[in-house]
């Protein structure tokens, strides 16, 4: 069997979370939904910058949740950015709520803004059992039962599309709960081989209201522009249970499943996820998206996870599924975050090629040699730095020309924290 190449290679962001103009002020490094308190012109700054990256390493696309704020420029920004990643090969893909994250307009005082929504119709809010804070906006929904909210979730979903040269759409139909309103309720009651919610841990979903809210949105969008590709969150951790996702089979054939890998989950999707597995999901195009390298798993958005990105992408390719989805927040001035971007940009499009190749043919160029590349991620990934590999380090460090000097200066501060203190972990920017 001949491993095909992987088409879809993406990076998905936060907008306040972009760090690709280092040393600006107002970063909103962890958690999701927070405000952006960057200068507006940072919101475009941030994004060419990843986009060039993308562009030269073979990522075609970039999701962005918070694309559209009244605070970074609103829509003259965003068509901007649309505009420049469009001649640039890396189309912007808008991260979008379907009732539920704000909706398209992620904040600000706009017609396709959930929350503004909602307020003119407070009856249309959808019933939540739990939110973690219901005073916070983005945790209210709309009723998915509501053909008011059905309409208006459609007309939002023209207009993005009308009005940005957008690649696609990520579409999220929310995992911090479901609507259990009456109508609700009894919607699926005759239906039970269908379960209406799946929960792993404090997630829970519907993959009933995907089904039942995802075609009409994906018909519009493919109407006014075919190649418009309908990425659809199919949330974490479950789809080694191929019944679970039978009923995702009756999606559009358009759509794009995807499915997110945690870093607790990748174990068993290694172990247990083969072809004649692969075979059970549906048959629609499949993107694999996953939370390691973030800082929603293990405190690593700044840590070398380039070995498990690279058997990830293989494998992800070796199953012949299409894509692959990677958080792409923190800038490759960070040598540990470019190692894992490049992982994936090469096995991507060698899958077939061993890690010892990724060294020599990707590595050492930027490193000072086979040798040299061998030891700077040996260094990455040892538990324990040595006084003796400090000293090394140092030493290489000293005999390196300016094309290397910036990366081996990178690992010599990083190492020498972690000498000083072995419990230490890059937590920060300025780490």
């Amino acid at each position: 069997m001949t491993t095909s190449t992987i088409q879809h290679r993406l990076f998905w962001t936060w907008d306040h979370s972009m760090d690709w103009r280092p040393l600006t002020r107002g970063i909103q490094e962890f958690g999701c939904g927070d405000p952006y308190y960057k200068d507006p012109e940072e919101f475009i700054n941030d994004y060419k910058n990843l986009i060039d990256f993308s562009a030269e390493h073979g990522f075609n696309g970039i999701v962005i949740y918070g694309f559209l704020r009244d605070t970074h420029g609103g829509i003259e920004a965003a068509q901007e950015l649309c505009n420049y990643g469009r001649e640039s090969g890396v189309p912007i893909i808008p991260g979008i709520g379907v009732l539920t994250y704000g909706g398209v307009y992620w904040e600000g005082n706009h017609e396709f803004n959930l929350s503004n929504w909602l307020e003119r119709h407070p009856h249309l809010i959808g019933e939540l059992p739990r939110v973690s804070n219901p005073f916070i906006w983005y945790h209210r929904i709309g009723c998915p039962s509501r053909e008011e909210n059905q309409r208006w979730m459609q007309d939002a979903i023209q207009w993005l599309c009308e009005t940005f040269d957008i690649g696609g759409i990520n579409l999220e139909t929310g995992d911090y709960g479901i609507c259990v309103c009456k109508e609700c309720r009894s919607r699926f009651s005759d239906r039970p081989e269908h379960p209406k919610t799946l929960q792993i841990g404090d997630n829970v979903w519907s993959l009933e209201d995907m089904v039942e809210l995802l075609p009409p949105l994906i018909e519009i969008a493919q109407k006014i522009n075919p190649e418009i590709l309908p990425i659809c969150e199919s949330y974490m951790d479950y789809f080694l249970d191929t019944t679970k996702t039978d009923i995702l089979k009756n999606l559009p054939e358009a759509a794009i499943l995807q499915f997110s890998v945690t870093g607790s989950y990748w174990p068993r999707f290694k172990q247990e996820m083969d072809l004649q597995l692969a075979s059970q999901l549906p048959p629609h195009e499949k993107i694999i998206r996953t939370e390691m390298g973030s800082q929603w798993y293990d405190n690593a958005r700044f840590k070398l996870v380039a070995r498990e990105f690279s058997e990830l992408t293989k494998q992800v390719a070796r199953l012949g599924m299409e894509g692959i989805s990677i958080w792409g927040e923190v800038s490759a001035n960070n040598t540990a975050n470019e190692i894992n971007y490049l992982s994936v940009s090469y096995f991507a499009e060698h899958p077939g090629a061993s890690w010892e190749d990724f060294i020599n043919v990707q590595l050492a160029p930027l490193l000072g040699g086979e040798e040299e590349a061998e030891f700077f991620v040996t260094l990455l990934e040892s538990e324990e730095i040595t006084p003796t590999d400090l000293e090394r380090a140092k030493n290489i460090l000293g005999g390196m020309s300016e094309r290397y000097y910036q990366r081996w200066l990178w690992l010599v501060s990083h190492l020498y924290k972690r000498s000083q203190n072995p419990n230490w972990v890059p937590t920060m920017r300025f780490d």
